[in-house]
């Protein structure tokens, strides 16, 4: 099987960045992988984390994608 990990970094900033393409990118990897037969986890970096839940996830994923802007 295979896992995939993706990890959105955006920081939202009202009326400047709200992060809706990177959601949209977000959305559509994960459309893409589960339709593949991808097992996806997510975490949202800025709705916060726990670190021993999140080193769970490095274990379990066979592969990342960290999504994030470039300002």
């Amino acid at each position: 099987m295979n896992n995939v990990l993706i990890i959105n970094g955006h920081q939202h900033y009202p009326q400047i960045a709200e992060g809706k393409l990177t959601v949209s990118y977000i959305n559509k990897a994960d459309e893409f992988l589960t339709a593949n037969g991808f097992n996806v986890k997510h975490t949202n970096v800025e709705k916060g984390y726990k670190v021993d839940e999140e080193l769970e996830k490095f274990a379990w994923a066979n592969f990342f994608i960290i999504q994030y802007p470039v300002y």
